[in-house]
């Protein structure tokens, strides 16, 4: 896996945007199947819970390309996630 994708990647899922479009495939079951393209959204400033959100605008387009993940097993070392591999 390309290293510089893979820190985008996991900079991404750390950013509010990320935790917005982890809230929509968590809370939203049409979500399923769907891309998910965010484009307003507020967190409560003081909530430890990052999926705490005052709203979520966005859109869901249909997934006309399947991608093809790595496995998470192919990533992970006795439980962990090893980023090195």
């Amino acid at each position: 896996m390309d290293e510089q994708l893979l820190k985008k990647y996991l900079e991404y899922t750390k950013s509010e945007e990320g935790f917005a479009v982890l809230f929509v495939k968590k809370h939203l079951p049409q979500a399923k199947g769907h891309w998910v393209d965010i484009t307003d959204r507020q967190c409560y400033n003081n909530s430890p819970d990052n999926l705490h959100f005052r709203y979520v605008a966005g859109g869901l387009y249909k997934r006309k390309i399947q991608p093809k993940y790595p496995l998470v097993t192919d990533y992970t070392f006795n439980g962990k996630f090893d980023k090195i591999n």
